[in-house]
């Protein structure tokens, strides 16, 4: 990345000069992004210094306003910015603009890097509207910023943003470049894990999972593929629903990735060698039993399909400057060359499309110093053999050098175009299959796959399908199978098991059957529904169906209370209710019980001191609290328990009175269900 050199603002410098400082520190001193970075540019290639894996196109950092035109690309891009320097950050932000992205970068590295830019565009807007600069950054601004953000992008994109404005804040802050300094905390919401009940939450779930249309269409066009977009874009598909993972996972496996081994038990299992993308530690990502089979026929089509690009991807790397010629066109080596035999090597039948290649690398046909073939133009081999080698990838020879994974051994892997629909395949030259190409052909409704074999939904509309929703649709399953929460994370491949939550799509009726399954079975509940009662004259089944007619969500599991039946009769106080079930795994609610333990321990402690005090009705308050206490504890003591499996059903016994009711004057309700009148 570079080094990076602390900055020490000067206590006796008001604002504006430590400002001045900090950016000529970044401009002189500091190496991140290389020392020969053109600092003063407005657009910086950072091609190298950040690895974006399963894309292989060069990385600018661009310090455009919010909304600029961006059309262009490389030196054009440059050239359109310079011209109409209405499009770029304003001159009072933009060199403290891109003297932070570059500092900040060296402290806090991201391949993430466009939500780090996307912050400094809002600020930017935001210091437009005061005008100032950066010195006058103050809470009114910051959220002007994010409010800026939450118009512009969705609301997780602008959590993101504001949390980003906020590093900034914090730096301007104790960095002293601020005339006054100030606190200030991110408005915009940050978006829930997940969400089961109502009509947001159906639309949210059916947006992260795969529509079965889709999935019945890739499954017909799978039988049968034969064009090699159909191969690469059904078996893509296939491996990510035979294990959870992420499209740039599949893209950077290698070619020999299949594991045909034995298990503990004797059975064949099947896998793939595998790298997560986000921190997990290298390990075999064993696929399911039901998709083993599709996944390894998709492997097999895809190694065929991609084997001459291996080849030639070996042979630059033994050849680094020559250009690799078939064994039917070696004779054109070292020649002058026609437009027609330029456009052979590209595979093409038109000599326009020759034309174009070398218009593109600035060669024209009978040009000075370019000799004459047949009365025609020719090109001199060199200059062509020079232009194609221009079309090896930024990284040759590594598709990713942290991986220690070459192009020569990737399986996804091409001859350039060879997934083009309308160019034909350049014999000569190959490329990677990139995350944009099989995102597209699963997603554009006008040339993806699904409309090149005219399949619609059912509604009529245009199919569509993201790499990312089979991951999520795999999980779900898994949970919905009772896999724990923590193999799931594993398989998935993730460091973090509460980012499972994000993952988890069940419905309230899927968690109402995984209750009523665990009544009467002493090893998935724990409580008082965990055994049936002797000689119940009804099947178990029966049974859990009337203990658990309904289960609504609350903040630390589901209530299994029947509302038709009568209203709440302890008035929320749903730690203390037996009619509350938790379900050990489910993190978000877990963590809620630990938040409400601290809570109410607290609160314990400020009513024992008022006991102390001889507070009226501290003694109350004390035995309320001390109660709740007791079952939170005990509720937490159940999680933190190894030998109790996750997926367990918990229901606490009750919790007994300790308030008086609300005839005799009680500021709180008992905290236990009343027993009904016979009568």
């Amino acid at each position: 990345m570079g080094e990076i050199v602390l900055f020490k603002p000067q206590a006796e410098h008001d604002a504006e000069a430590n400002l001045c400082a900090f950016i000529n520190l970044s401009r002189t001193q500091l190496t991140v992004f290389g020392a020969g970075l053109l600092f003063d540019q407005p657009v910086w290639d950072i091609t190298g210094h950040i690895e974006k894996k399963g894309s292989y196109t060069r990385t600018r950092v661009i310090f455009s306003r919010l909304g600029a035109s961006k059309s262009g690309r490389g030196q054009h891009l440059l050239e359109d910015l310079l011209k109409d320097p209405g499009q770029l950050m304003r001159p009072a932000f933009i060199g403290f603009a891109k003297a932070f992205y570059r500092y900040s970068f060296g402290l806090r590295p991201s391949r993430n890097f466009g939500k780090r830019l996307l912050a400094l565009r809002c600020l930017d807007r935001a210091l437009a509207e005061v005008p100032t600069g950066p010195s006058a950054i103050s809470p009114h601004v910051l959220n002007r910023a994010t409010a800026i953000a939450m118009e512009a992008f969705a609301k997780a994109v602008a959590y993101g943003i504001g949390v980003e404005i906020g590093q900034i804040a914090a730096f301007v802050n104790s960095h002293h470049l601020v005339g006054t300094p100030f606190s200030w905390t991110n408005p915009a919401p940050k978006p829930p894990w997940s969400t089961r009940i109502g009509p947001e939450a159906a639309k949210a779930r059916e947006a992260k999972m795969p529509s079965q249309a889709a999935l019945d269409a890739i499954a017909a066009i799978f039988l049968d593929a034969k064009k090699p977009r159909d191969v690469v874009t059904t078996g893509s598909v296939a491996c990510m629903l035979a294990a959870p993972m992420r499209l740039h996972e599949l893209l950077l496996m290698p070619s020999n990735c299949w594991i045909d081994q034995a298990s503990k038990d004797g059975k064949p299992a099947y896998g793939l060698r595998w790298r997560a993308g986000k921190g997990a530690e290298p390990a075999p990502k064993w696929l399911n039993s039901a998709m083993a089979s599709v996944a390894e026929t998709a492997i097999v089509r895809i190694r065929k399909l991609t084997e001459r690009a291996r080849r030639i991807a070996a042979w630059y790397e033994e050849h680094p400057t020559q250009l690799y010629l078939p064994p039917e066109l070696e004779h054109l080596r070292g020649k002058n060359l026609a437009a027609c035999e330029i456009a052979t090597l590209l595979g093409s039948k038109f000599e326009t499309s020759a034309r174009e290649f070398l218009r593109k690398h600035g060669l024209t046909l009978g040009a000075r110093n370019y000799c004459l073939k047949d009365g025609a133009g020719a090109i001199r081999f060199a200059d062509v053999e020079r232009a194609f080698l221009k079309m090896l990838p930024i990284s040759f020879p590594w598709a990713s050098e942290g991986l220690g994974l070459r192009y020569s051994q990737m399986l996804f892997v091409i001859e350039a175009r060879g997934l083009s629909i309308q160019k034909s395949t350049c014999p000569v030259m190959f490329q990677p299959i990139t995350l944009g190409m099989l995102a597209k052909d699963l997603t554009d409704p006008k040339v993806g796959i699904f409309a090149r074999h005219s399949l619609l939904g059912e509604d009529g509309k245009a199919l569509r399908m993201t790499s990312h929703q089979a991951r999520h649709l795999l999980n779900t399953i898994a949970l919905i199978g009772g896999m724990t929460q923590l193999d799931v994370a594993k398989w998935s491949g993730r460091k973090n098991i509460k980012h499972n939550d994000a993952y988890d799509h069940r419905t309230p009726a899927q968690m109402l059957e995984h209750i009523r399954d665990a009544v009467g079975d002493t090893n998935r509940f724990r409580g008082p529904l965990a055994t049936l009662p002797k000689n119940v004259p009804i099947t178990r089944r029966e049974f859990a169906l009337q203990q658990v007619p309904t289960a609504h969500i609350t903040e630390l599991g589901w209530c299994i209370h029947d509302y038709t039946e009568s209203p709440c009769e302890v008035f929320n106080d749903c730690s203390s209710c037996r009619d509350q079930v938790c379900i050990k795994g489910e993190h978000a609610k877990n963590v809620a019980a630990r938040e409400m333990l601290s809570l109410e321990e607290g609160l314990l402690q400020k009513a024992r001191v008022a006991r102390a005090d001889k507070d009226y009705g501290a003694e109350m308050w004390e035995q309320h609290h001390s109660g709740r206490v007791l079952k939170l504890r005990e509720l937490v003591a159940i999680y933190d328990d190894p030998s109790v499996a996750e997926g367990t059903v918990i229901q606490l016994a009750a919790q007994p009175p300790t308030l008086p009711d609300a005839r005799r004057g009680a500021a709180l309700p008992s905290s236990t269900r009343p027993q009904r009148n016979p009568s």
